[in-house]
Formats: C-alpha cells, sequence, structure tokens
C-alpha cells in the first residue's frame, strides 16, 4: 500500500494480492473440510460416533530398504492364510487316503492250539493237537474301497492344483505390489530431491527479486502458486507410497497396524 501510494507500484499490484490473498483463504477452507470429512468418514467406518476426535497419530514411516522379491515371496507363501487352508485341505486329504490304505491292509494275528492240554488225543490224531498258527481277516467290500480310494486321489489332486493356482496368484500379487512400491519410491525421491528444493529457489528468489523491484507482483504470486502445487504433488506422492506400502504388506499377509483409542 505503501508503495503504491508512493507511486512505486501500480494500483493493480494490490488488487492482484487481495485477491491472491481470497484464493488462498478459500483453498485453506477446502483443505479444512476435507480433513474433517475424512475423519468422519473414518470414525464411521470404525465403528465410532461420527464426531468422535481422532488424535494426532506419529508419522508412519517411509520404507527406505531395497526390495528383495525372493524375501517378498518367501513371506507371503509363510503367512497368507488362503494358501494356509489349502496346504490344511491338502494335508487333510492326504490323511484320510493314509487312513484308508491302514484300513485296506490284511490284519495278520498269531494263534496257538491249545485244546490237548485239556482233554484228551482224539482217536486216530498223531501228537497232542498243540499247535502255533497265523490268523489273517481280509477287508471286506474290496470294490467300495477301491472307489474310495479313486475318489481320495482325484480330491488331493483338485487340492493340489487349486493350492498351485493360489501360489500363482500370490506371487503375481506380490510382484505387482513390489513394482508399484518402487515406482513410489523413485517418484517421491525425485520430489525431495530435485522438484521440491528447486521450487523453494525459485520462490526466494522471486520474492528477492520483487523486494528489490526486479520482479513484478504476477510472477512472485506464479511463483508461490507453483510452489503450492509442488508441496502438495509432493504429500500425494508421500501418500502414494503409503499406499503401496500397506497394499504390499496386505498381499504378503501381515497384519495393518491398529489404531489408538480416540474420545467420544
Amino acid at each position: 500500500q505503501k508503495q503504491i501510494e508512493l507511486g512505486t507500484r501500480p494500483g493493480i499490484d494490490l488488487e492482484t494480492l487481495t485477491l491472491e490473498t481470497l484464493r488462498t483463504e478459500n483453498l485453506r477452507t477446502q483443505a479444512a473440510s476435507a480433513v474433517k470429512s475424512a475423519e468422519t468418514t473414518l470414525n464411521l467406518l470404525l465403528g465410532r460416533p461420527a464426531t468422535a476426535i481422532v488424535p494426532a497419530l506419529a508419522p508412519l514411516s517411509l520404507p527406505q530398504e531395497a526390495l528383495s522379491i525372493e524375501a517378498l515371496l518367501s513371506s507371503a507363501l509363510s503367512l497368507r492364510p488362503d494358501l494356509k487352508q489349502a496346504d490344511a485341505e491338502q494335508e487333510g486329504t492326504k490323511a484320510q487316503q493314509k487312513l484308508l490304505q491302514a484300513e485296506g491292509k490284511p490284519d495278520v494275528s498269531p494263534m496257538v492250539r491249545i485244546g490237548s492240554l485239556f482233554r484228551g488225543t482224539p482217536a486216530g490224531s498223531t501228537g497232542n493237537g498243540a499247535g502255533v498258527g497265523v490268523a489273517i481277516s481280509l477287508p471286506l467290500d474290496h470294490g467300495s474301497r477301491r472307489a474310495q480310494k479313486a475318489g481320495l486321489q482325484e480330491r488331493f489332486e483338485a487340492h493340489k492344483s487349486h493350492r498351485e493356482d493360489i501360489a500363482r496368484q500370490i506371487e503375481r500379487e506380490v510382484r505387482e505390489a513390489a513394482e508399484k512400491l518402487t515406482t513410489a519410491q523413485a517418484i517421491l525421491a525425485r520430489y525431495k530431491i530435485e522438484v521440491l528444493p528447486r521450487a523453494e529457489r525459485l520462490l526466494r528468489a522471486s520474492r528477492i527479486g520483487f523486494e528489490e523491484g526486479k520482479t513484478s507482483v504476477l510472477a512472485v504470486i506464479e511463483t508461490q502458486r507453483t510452489y503450492r502445487l509442488i508441496q502438495s504433488e509432493t504429500l500425494n506422492a508421500r501418500h502414494d507410497l503409503l499406499l503401496a506400502a500397506a497394499a504390499l504388506d496386505k498381499v504378503r499377509g501381515l497384519s495393518l497396524i491398529p489404531l489408538p483409542e480416540v474420545q467420544p
């Protein structure tokens, strides 16, 4: 205002600054509304009152280590509940096969004849009638048993094929999630190392130039808009990285971190 009164700045600069200030206030109001809406949605999804206070959460740590597909696949194959269920079904069928095989084996037992110890030797016979033998009992309904065995083998092969399908699906999901996480890491790193520092330097240079009368207020406003846009894109890149990390944990079968209790 003082520069305008002194004639060093045109009056239109004041109107432009006022307009940009109002526009910034609108953006802040929209952002606050979005945060409130997100808190309400979170409370309702968790079965809490819509107006429950959501406490400030500690920032989530970003994954930094390099990804090993072999380690990720090994972890997923050992943790995924659907694969554990498939393994249990396959083992259950195998146990039934072993039980049926055991039931189909002949029952062999020793047999001892001791009748002559309590009565005399029958006429015309030699010896005292005592002896040792083997009794063999064969299972009945052998045809039905073969049908059961064939049915169990067919069920075992079906469970085995289903298990292999699940393992291939898990591998595909892990590889896709790992690729998305790697891409998200590269994008965020580029914003933090190159894009955001350049935007900050440009903003400082623009402000210094305006103070020295070398640049116009429109240039400063445009630089500020660019900087806010870069900040927003950086936050979005961080958000995408956290989502990608959570998605990878999900396909690996890891549990999500529980949220803390909130006050109603």
